[in-house]
């Protein structure tokens, strides 16, 4: 049992995003904090969006979702800093495909309940 993870960019760079989660809350102690630098599309009717959800990938999308899903496993996003914004590229490579939509890198701090 770990008091910290970290990952930079983990959850948008795997497909299960809901079994990443799982492997987090499992690992951390009660009232452990994860720390994640995420890409967060602000528009959830936005074609990434569309193209995330057709991918599995939706959870990752918007940060509602990605609260619903950790509180699956007993964790609660305590706290969000963006840092950087702008409008994703075209790009078939791109995790979350955007196709020119906006976005937010966020810093999401996660717990884990006690």
């Amino acid at each position: 049992m770990v008091d910290t993870a970290v990952t930079l960019a983990g959850f948008n760079n795997i497909e299960h995003s809901l079994a990443g989660f799982g492997e987090t809350a499992r690992v951390l102690k009660p009232g452990g904090m994860l720390l994640s630098p995420d890409l967060v599309l602000s528009d959830p009717s936005s074609t990434g969006c569309e193209r995330a959800e057709k991918r599995g990938l939706a959870d990752l999308t918007d940060i509602s979702r990605i609260d619903t899903a950790l509180r699956t496993f007993g964790l609660h996003i305590s706290g969000l800093e963006e840092y950087a914004s702008g409008t994703w590229p075209e790009n078939k490579n791109n995790v979350i495909p955007a196709s020119g939509d906006r976005f937010s890198l966020v810093l999401i701090r996660v717990i884990k309940d006690e």
